[in-house]
C-alpha cells in the first residue's frame, strides 16, 4: 500500500501533473525585477546629471534666473520644468537621508512601556484626587 502511494506521489510531481518551478527559475524572476528597477534608477540618475549639466551650461551662457526657470524638456512624452524637477529630486534626497538618520533614534513601544505609563498616570491621578479632597476639607472647616 505504501509503495502505491509513493508511486502516485512520484508520478504527480515528476511527470508534470503539478507544475513545480525550479528554484533557479524563481531566482531569475527576482533578478529580472531587480534589474528593471536598477535600470530605471540608472536612467533617472542619468536624467538628473543631464539636467544639471543643462542648467550649468545655461548659467555659463548668461541666462538669467527667470530664463533658467523657464527651461523645459520632454521626458517620456511629458514636458518637465528642469529647475523644478531638480528641486523636487533634491528634496527627495534630503528626505531619504533624514529617514536613514532617524531610523536608529526611533523607539518602539512595548507592553512594559504602556504598563509603566499607566501606573505612573494612575498614581498621579490618585495623588491629585487626594490633594483635592484634603484641600476641599480644609476649605469647609
Amino acid at each position: 500500500m505504501m509503495r502505491i502511494i509513493i508511486c502516485l506521489i512520484s508520478l504527480i510531481f515528476f511527470n508534470g501533473f503539478l507544475p513545480v518551478k525550479p528554484v533557479h527559475a524563481q531566482s531569475n524572476e527576482i533578478n529580472i525585477t531587480e534589474n528593471a528597477a536598477t535600470k530605471e534608477e540608472k536612467k533617472r540618475q542619468k536624467l538628473i546629471r543631464d539636467m544639471k549639466e543643462l542648467v550649468r551650461v545655461a548659467q555659463d551662457a548668461g541666462f538669467t534666473a527667470e530664463e533658467l526657470k523657464d527651461i523645459t524638456i520632454e521626458v517620456d512624452g511629458e514636458t518637465v520644468n528642469v529647475v523644478e524637477y531638480l528641486k523636487q529630486e533634491e528634496m527627495k534626497k534630503q528626505q531619504q537621508a533624514s529617514d536613514k538618520t532617524d531610523m536608529p533614534s526611533r523607539s518602539y513601544i512595548t507592553v512594559q512601556d504602556v504598563t509603566k505609563e499607566l501606573i505612573e498616570k494612575e498614581y498621579k491621578e490618585i495623588t491629585d484626587l487626594r490633594n483635592n479632597l484634603i484641600l476641599s476639607g480644609e476649605k469647609q472647616e
